[in-house]
């Protein structure tokens, strides 16, 4: 019941249909085979038919519109089994304009933009001109002028680019780490994060992270290619590419500038802008842990709150936890990436580095740490971040950083409390004073 609309008309061989629901289009391919028939709702009918005697067969895909809603799967910072119920959620979304382009890119970011504004143009007349070409010969001649036009727009329009200096002892240490993350192998783009309201359900998690694609970048997009003298002088920079894609975002590291795209706007950020972080989390891994990750403790789907398993659910798997890597690349203008990765060796050299920037001996947060556990006779995270008011990051860093200094003994599994390999602060400054006694002979 209700009003209907339908309205088809013919170009050649092509006929277009147009109804409520929407836009479909039949063809048959110079006259011959079935006529193919892309409905409004997403499906396809070929029909195969005999001339003249009105009997015809007819096959239709099964399936309608596929849905355009993208699937998000969230997993916790140390794995949160379902059910478990959070707060405090914070969306991680870049605000990047155009403004954030630097001045001396400005000129070049017009003329990108309407570079690929032509290249659109010219791809939907291809695919035009090809489809009505199945059906009229006509249509060909203007199909081969829009292939002419692509090949001239690419060359006409092409901007050489390099990638950066990558060798031993650049200033771009960051740059190599940043590649070292992304070539891991599970890389996660974080679009949520979450603290967790009973972490005893949720294999001791504190916090929980929402994941999106994510993948690393092998090519330059249009109208970028590499300064070479052939293809295969260009081909050599592919393998040096540092990019990362996550959902519609792309990062790409190129030797002036960072090339940023959302899917609506292509910007050119100024290195002096951007900053990278490195940072490591202890990850409850509920799949396969990836070879070039750490394993350094195990938990439970359910845990009481000293870490031992709850004996109340019959299953109740043991999870290991293994030590990943959160890589945070922002600006004060508005961009704001998060990548999480699996490869823990990027981490030797740079937490060793950082951790002995960030933590002191005579750092009065780290003494409180390390009197606190003294007095319990434990080392325990969650613990010091109710007594100290830091957050995960700050204590798993601290934790680290007393085991390589002989305060605390290395992680017993099961999400146990460390031991202390001292019993007063008399002995942990003593540890400090031997060492710095023997860099002065």
């Amino acid at each position: 019941m209700g009003w209907r609309f339908r309205k088809s008309f013919s170009i050649g061989g092509t006929r277009i249909n147009f109804s409520k629901s929407g836009v479909g289009f039949s063809y048959k391919f110079l006259g011959f085979g079935p006529r193919i028939t892309h409905m409004a709702n997403g499906r396809t009918r070929k029909t195969y038919s005999i001339k003249g005697t009105g009997l015809s067969y007819v096959t239709e895909t099964s399936g309608g519109r596929k849905s355009t809603k993208r699937r998000q799967s969230t997993t916790t910072s140390i794995g949160a089994p379902k059910g478990a119920e959070y707060y405090d959620e914070k969306i991680i979304k870049s605000s990047v304009d155009k403004s954030a382009t630097a001045e001396e890119f400005r000129e070049l970011n017009e003329f990108v933009k309407n570079a690929r504004l032509k290249n659109g143009w010219i791809i939907a007349g291809i695919v035009v001109f090809g489809l009505l070409s199945f059906g009229v010969w006509l249509f060909l001649l203007p199909l081969i002028a829009m292939i002419f036009l692509k090949v001239k727009i690419n060359d006409y329009s092409a901007v050489e680019v390099e990638c950066p200096e990558m060798d031993d002892g650049s200033e771009n240490e960051k740059l190599q780490l940043v590649k070292k993350a992304i070539n891991s192998r599970r890389i996660r783009g974080v679009f949520k994060t979450a603290f967790v309201v009973d972490a005893r359900y949720a294999s001791g998690a504190t916090s929980s992270l929402g994941f999106k694609p994510c993948s690393k970048i092998k090519k330059l997009p249009f109208p970028f290619v590499f300064k070479g003298k052939d293809e295969i002088d260009r081909a050599k920079f592919e393998n040096r590419l540092i990019g990362i894609k996550i959902g519609s975002e792309k990062a790409i590291f190129l030797a002036d500038f960072l090339l940023y795209d959302n899917g609506k706007e292509l910007l050119f950020l100024d290195y002096k802008d951007i900053k990278v972080e490195l940072k490591a989390t202890r990850f409850v891994e509920e799949k396969s842990v990836p070879a070039d990750s750490k394993v350094v403790d195990y938990t439970y789907k359910y845990v009481n709150n000293d870490g031992t398993p709850d004996r109340r659910f019959s299953y109740n798997p043991r999870i290991p936890i293994c030590l990943y890597g959160d890589m945070i690349i922002s600006s004060p203008k508005g961009l704001n990436m998060i990548i999480n990765f699996s490869d823990s060796s990027v981490f030797d050299g740079y937490c060793k580095n950082d951790a002995e920037s960030k933590y002191s001996p005579k750092d009065p947060v780290v003494r409180k740490a390390v009197k606190i556990s003294i007095e319990k006779n434990k080392f325990s995270t969650a613990l010091l971040q109710t007594y100290l008011g830091e957050g995960h990051n700050f204590v798993t860093g601290l934790a680290i950083w007393l085991e390589e200094k002989g305060v605390i003994g290395k992680a017993e599994g099961n999400n146990k409390p460390r031991k202390m390999l001292v019993s007063s602060m008399a002995e942990f400054d003593d540890l400090f004073k031997d060492k710095s006694a023997k860099g002065k002979k």
